[in-house]
């Protein structure tokens, strides 16, 4: 386990990009699950972590649901799944991103019913307006 607080967007982005730098490609899917309330972080963590893939403009998926982006030979998903409840993920073929040598972000995991395997589970707790408290669990 990992905690750290940040006091700005910047440097909530600023530790995902060094976070990013630090894991093991060779051992693909990368399942990251992001836990936290609205405006905890999430989707700032993932811009900071496609940054350092070179990917610039990361939307929210709150609408698409599934955003793909690729990264030289690297194929990284980034899924939200607020707007879902129960087995209405079932059709949108998560089940077959999830085999994939990819990276895989998941905002709001806990309203799917999902097993995984192995994940890095990443939390945001909202301690002011502009603090975050960031806990990973490997």
């Amino acid at each position: 386990m990992l905690s750290i607080i940040t006091k700005s967007e910047e440097e909530t982005k600023k530790f995902a990009y060094e976070f990013a730098k630090k894991l093991n490609l060779e051992h693909l899917p990368i399942i990251i699950r992001l836990i936290g309330e609205v405006g905890s972080g999430k989707t700032t963590f993932t811009r900071g972590f496609l940054k350092f893939f070179n990917i610039e403009n990361v939307r929210s998926p709150s609408f698409t649901i599934i955003n793909e982006y690729n990264a030289n030979n690297l194929k990284i998903y980034h899924i939200d799944f607020y707007r879902l409840k129960g087995s209405e993920f079932e059709n949108l073929g998560i089940d077959e991103i999830l085999m994939k040598k990819a990276i895989i972000i998941i905002e709001w995991p806990e309203n799917v019913n999902l097993n995984f395997e192995k994940t890095i589970d990443i939390e945001f707790e909202i301690l002011s307006e502009n603090e975050r408290r960031i806990t990973i669990f490997f």
